[in-house]
């Protein structure tokens, strides 16, 4: 079992949506990187996306990503996070995390 640990909060409505969609859709591809301990990773998006997987019981795909791959070289919406930094500095892996059979 592999935990996923969130980089936001969900907001409810948005949730619903993404579950709506993810049931026409299928399993998402979601990237995240290892944090190196306790079978425990990063995600670095899909915050709603994992939840809703959680919900509906899917599992989701996974992107192994580089946890020193630099923020502003990947294709990330939403985030204000310095570009120049690695992804390693985003998110924090006490969060909520999500547990599943990776």
């Amino acid at each position: 079992m592999e935990k996923i640990v969130l980089l936001n909060e969900c907001n409810e409505k948005n949730l619903l949506k993404v579950i709506e969609q993810m049931k026409i859709m299928g399993s998402p591809t979601i990237r995240v990187y290892d944090l190196g301990f306790d079978n425990l990773s990063q995600a670095i998006e899909g915050s709603h996306r994992l939840r809703a997987c959680e919900i509906l019981n899917i599992t989701p795909n996974i992107e192994w990503i580089d946890p020193n791959t630099i923020i502003g070289d990947l294709d990330l919406i939403d985030t204000d996070c310095d570009p120049e930094k690695p992804v390693s500095t985003l998110g924090d892996w006490e969060n909520y995390n999500i547990e599943f059979d990776i």
